[in-house]
């Protein structure tokens, strides 16, 4: 046993000090990296939510033939389009905002079509509707989109 030697306490106390700086070295970027990543995919989130939104009442507003939302007023939070399709059926889709949630309640049946909804505005002038909607992008930032559509001739 006499050749034989062990780790001393400041052999251990170096290593345990050199593979702390090398993990604080690689670490901090990583989680700098992880943490850009959690955005970048939170503000796709935020516009994908709006980008559906929109859609919907796109489609829905290019086929109304009437509308609850008032001609000049102030944007309203809540909106009903109505039409009748070339099979003669009657469609009704209404818009709503409750608990962060945009629901599309087309002939009755409810489809949330964008999550974390701040707020969202429907306006019109003459045939031209405006849907406005913001969206949170976390972080506490907010992502806002506007969209216009020509409604069909309104009765």
């Amino acid at each position: 046993m006499s050749g034989e030697r062990g780790v001393t306490l400041l052999e251990t106390l170096i290593a345990v000090g050199i593979i702390t700086m090398a993990l604080t070295m690689v670490g901090g970027p990583l989680f700098g990296a992880l943490a850009t990543d959690s955005e970048w995919r939170e503000d796709v989130s935020a516009t994908a939510a709006w980008r559906r939104a929109a859609a919907f009442v796109a489609r829905d507003g290019a086929n109304a033939e009437t509308t609850s939302i008032a001609d000049g007023a102030q944007p309203a939070t809540a909106a009903t389009l109505s039409w009748t399709d070339p099979a003669s059926t009657a469609h009704t889709a209404s818009y709503a905002l409750s608990n962060a949630l945009l629901i599309r309640t087309l002939d009755g049946t409810p489809l949330v079509i964008a999550r974390g909804v701040v707020d969202v505005g429907f306006s019109r002038s003459g045939d031209l509707m405006t849907f406005t909607i913001e969206v949170d992008s976390g972080g506490g930032t907010t992502e806002s989109a506007t969209a216009s559509v020509l409604l069909r001739t309104l009765q």
